[in-house]
Formats: structure tokens, sequence, C-alpha cells
């Protein structure tokens, strides 16, 4: 269906008054600077101190692996390490301010993203708010909590029809955390245009995935430990999972989640797209790692902010032809 001029004038104004709240919000946030530390949130410190190891010349491995040991104790497999990119960049920045500004500009565009491409563009400053909101509670160093921004800019970019630049930014996000693979099946599943970036991105994906697994085999020890994984899990963590970042993720998770899938069960093609990755709170039910959420929980709350515009909108629009025909 054609839009009407009004309607773009409206759009266009509405996603200048996002675009303008996201920056001042990032702003705000950037002045403030990064929360205090809170040396009980292992994963937290464990980064902080592999890139500071990184930082006197020691590589991703090596950092991380005495990292490893100076907290939890000797790493018993390669799943205690995370993938080396983001640290790498990490490592490259003079300190935690550089990282936390870092972080800022990534949420900003996040949220410039929202502003520029969804029907919603004044729910904008949402997306960057609960990132930062939620890293500033020392958890800058957590790498969920990058990957999850960054996901959104690729889905606004599949939204803008970018295709090639969507799974390029998804391929990279998958070097980051290996979660995000899901939009990488996503953009297979969409039929939008050529898969081919897609299968190319989970290709360079899996031999990269592989490659970081083989190197930190190397430095794994018999008598390590490492909490369990399978079991951990149930009803609850899947809803924590789906709400992380609120200060009761269950009953956030129970209302976000349900309303993000009704709102992208509109668009079949944006549900076989993104539907991989608002299904990765599931794992919850079978492993306890509520921070996974992260990687999935700024697009939940897109979609779910998007749903709750929607339904305002219909209700406005239907109260003001009600009005109109009253008065004829």
């Amino acid at each position: 269906m054609e839009e009407r001029p009004g309607w773009r004038n409206r759009r266009a104004a509405a996603g200048l008054l996002g675009a303008a709240l996201v920056i001042s919000l990032c702003l705000l946030y950037a002045v403030a600077g990064p929360g205090p530390v809170d040396s009980q949130a292992a994963d937290e410190v464990i980064g902080r101190t592999a890139v500071e190891h990184m930082r006197t010349g020691e590589s991703y491995y090596e950092a991380m692996d005495q990292a490893l040991r100076a907290t939890n104790g000797p790493p018993k497999s390669w799943r205690a390490f995370r993938e080396p990119m983001i640290f790498e960049l990490w490592s490259l920045l003079s300190n935690e301010r550089a990282v936390w500004l870092a972080f800022v500009v990534l949420a900003g565009l996040a949220g410039l993203a929202v502003a520029a491409t969804s029907d919603a563009p004044l729910v904008a400053p949402l997306i960057p708010f609960y990132l930062l909101k939620s890293a500033r509670l020392d958890q800058q160093f957590l790498v969920e909590m990058w990957a999850g921004p960054a996901l959104v800019i690729a889905i606004a970019s599949w939204r803008r029809g970018w295709y090639r630049t969507a799974a390029v930014i998804t391929t990279a996000t998958v070097l980051i955390r290996e979660l995000a693979v899901v939009l990488l099946v996503g953009g297979l599943l969409s039929r939008r245009r050529d898969r081919t970036p897609w299968l190319v991105g989970l290709v360079v994906a899996v031999v990269c995935v592989g490659a970081h697994f083989a190197f930190a085999g190397r430095y794994a020890s018999s008598s390590g430990s490492e909490a369990p994984l399978l079991g951990t899990g149930g009803l609850e963590r899947a809803l924590d999972m789906a709400g992380v970042g609120f200060s009761d993720r269950a009953i956030a998770g129970l209302v976000l989640w349900p309303v993000a899938w009704l709102r992208i069960r509109t668009d079949r093609e944006l549900a076989l797209f993104a539907g991989p990755l608002l299904a990765v709170p599931v794992l919850g039910l079978f492993v306890g790692r509520d921070y996974w959420g992260f990687v999935v929980v700024p697009t939940i709350l897109l979609f779910a902010l998007e749903g709750i515009w929607s339904v305002i909108t219909r209700v406005r629009g239907s109260m003001s032809r009600q009005r109109r025909e009253s008065n004829r």
C-alpha cells in the first residue's frame, strides 16, 4: 500500500525526534562514565583482568588463561574462553573509560538504527537506555552486552534492504558471541533476496569459531573446574533470560517476550528472519545462564515496544474516527 505524504512527513519528524533523543541520552551517559567496579561479578572481573594483561603485550589466550586462573582456577575446557575479537578491540583502548565510550557509541548506533527503520521511531531512545543502564552496572566487559546492540543494527539493516550489510554485521557479531549464529540461520530462512551472504557468513563463523575452540583447548587442564551447564535451567530461568537487565527479570520476560512474538507474527518475513533469535531464551529451560539474554533482550524490547506502539496507534485512530463520526 502506498504511503500517504502526510504519513511520511510525520514519520520523518518522529524519526528525527527519536534520533535527537538517542544522541542526547548517549551524551549524558558518556559524561557520566562507567559505573563502579563490582569485584563479585566473576565474568566482568575475568574480562577486565584479561584486557589488562593484553595491554602489556600478552596474547589473548595467554591473558585469558591467567585471568581465569586468578579468578576461578585453571580452565577445564575451551568453554571457559570467550572469542578473542572483542578483547582485541578492548585492549586497543587505553582505559576503562575509553571502553565505556566505545560502548556508548555502539548503543547509540543501535538507537539511531531503530529511529531510521522502525515504524515506531519514538521508542528508539529506550533501546540505548536499556543497554547503557544495564552495562553501567559493571557489565561493560560482558561480551553478550556488546552482541545485543550489534544485532539490533543488523536487523535495522535488513529492514532497510541492506541484506549484505546485515549479513556482515551478524557474522561479526558471531565472532563476539557464538549465540548470534541464530540470526545467520534466520537470514537463510528468510526468502528476501540472495541467501549467499548468509551462507558465506555461516561458513566464516563456523571456521573462525572452530579455530577458536581449537586454540582455547590447548589451555584446558584436567585439574580445572567449571560450573555445570545442562540441567541448570527451568521455566523461571528462561523468563529471567528473556527479561535480563530489568529489576524483576521474570516478570519482564513474561510480559515482553510474548508481545515481541506477537509483533513479528504480523510480518512473515520478519518472523522467519528474527524468529530464531527471539527463541534464544528457550535455552533457559535447560541452561541457567541469565546473562545470555543480553544477546537477545534488546531485540525483544524493540519488537515488544513496536507491538505496544501499534496497539496504541490503532486505539487512537479508532477514537479519532469515532469522534469525527459523532460530530457529523
